[in-house]
């Protein structure tokens, strides 16, 4: 508290500056407003299992959506409770009654729900890379990713429960902090959340997704050359074509890898600086009455349009990251869909691996019999992306093993 007394005050008057009042109105909502539509379209394809994922993967992807969704609707209005101007006097008690009880508390559970949510996808995709016979296991029940989004759900609500105790009214309707708010319990509690919502993630999130690039690079490797092995040997065309289907499955999980970590890299960037805003630690390191400044007034709305950012964007990931969902989606939302297309199973061109020095190797146009339709459509219509490297890896074998049989 500064010499005039006036600080604690000021500190909860909002939109003081002209950069503030831009930032929340014309920066903020609309990117709320904009990731609503983002999560419902992510929700409609998700829910109707457009994308060939594995189940528990699949479910996770949609409590995320429900999670951030959920976050926007309830965070969208505060840049206009906060920068509007009163038209009457009643408007004030609702507005503060919005700040204290339902911004701050449940938008907070929802965030820190996508927050661990977030971590659990990264830690069950390096599971699926790394020991995927173990992921199998504890994924293969359809009630596991139903316990995981409770159990987040719930352990979220319980860690900021704290907040519904933090604020109240006062008889003029304006916001003051209660007991607990002031007192050293609550800035114990503060640090025991930022750790275990905003530093704990953050390291969790950054090592498990540099371990997965690590583990996805080295099969990757493995992976080209066994191919290239295959290559070079005359092997059986039976073979080659196994070979080739991995190698397709490798490539789309791959995707999938790129897309859960692109999805942590914007969940860190986005979070990094929130927790410097809380008023206890900007406090703490620049005196009590920085909370008035125009500098920490621009880091707080900053903060709050970065973390409403990381909860929008998912849906341009995965346009990005999945063909599948991007012809989803244009199936979705344009209603003329093209009856016409290719037959994949009508006409493959495979490469002739017959020995014909000093000329270019022809390629053949071999016709699949029915029998051979039918079991090049089961494997198209496999789960290719819920198939995890280990599979791919034990389903292939060496060249010399197959001309050794």
């Amino acid at each position: 508290m500064s010499e005039d007394g006036n600080c604690s005050r000021l500190e909860l008057e909002s939109c003081a500056t002209t950069a503030e009042n831009n930032a929340y109105l014309y920066v903020y909502s609309p990117v709320c407003l904009l990731g609503i539509i983002f999560n419902v379209l992510n929700l409609i394809i998700l829910c109707r299992r457009s994308l060939k994922l594995h189940p528990s993967t699949c479910s996770l992807l949609v409590g995320l959506a429900w999670f951030d969704l959920l976050c926007l609707v309830l965070a969208a209005p505060l840049g206009f409770v906060r920068c509007l101007p009163y038209a009457y006097t009643w408007e004030k008690m609702l507005r503060n009654v919005y700040e204290t009880y339902i911004f701050l508390p449940l938008v907070n559970t929802l965030a820190t729900g996508s927050v661990w949510l977030t971590v659990v996808i990264s830690v069950e995709r390096f599971l699926f890379v790394k020991h995927w016979l173990l992921a199998r296991r504890l994924c293969a029940p359809n009630s596991t990713p139903k316990i995981i989004l409770a159990i987040t759900l719930i352990s979220a609500l319980g860690i900021n429960m704290p907040y519904f105790f933090y604020q109240t009214l006062d008889e003029n309707g304006n916001i003051v902090k209660t007991d607990f708010g002031e007192g050293f319990g609550f800035y114990c509690y503060m640090w025991i959340r930022l750790t275990f919502v905003k530093f704990l993630p953050i390291i969790l999130a950054t090592a498990f997704n540099i371990l997965l690039l690590v583990t996805v690079r080295s099969v990757q490797a493995q992976v080209g050359q066994m191919v290239v092995m295959a290559t070079r040997q005359s092997v059986a065309m039976t073979t080659r074509r196994s070979i080739d289907d991995q190698g397709r499955r490798h490539g789309q999980q791959l995707r999938l890898v790129s897309l859960v970590v692109a999805i942590s890299v914007v969940f860190v960037l986005c979070n990094v600086l929130e927790p410097f805003t809380h008023s206890r630690i900007y406090a703490g390191m620049f005196g009590e009455c920085s909370l008035n400044s125009e500098a920490y007034r621009i880091l707080r709305v900053v903060s709050n349009i970065l973390e409403m950012f990381s909860f929008a964007i998912n849906f341009v990931l995965f346009c990005m990251f999945s063909r599948q969902f991007r012809l989803a989606c244009s199936r979705l939302l344009c209603c003329c869909i093209q009856e016409n297309r290719v037959d994949h199973f009508g006409a493959v061109a495979v490469p002739d691996f017959s020995e014909k020095p000093n000329a270019e190797r022809p390629v053949q146009i071999m016709e699949y019999s029915e029998s051979h339709k039918a079991q090049l459509s089961r494997i198209s219509e496999h789960d290719a992306e819920s198939c995890s490297v280990g599979d791919t890896l034990a389903t292939l074998e060496l060249p010399s093993k197959k001309l050794g049989t």
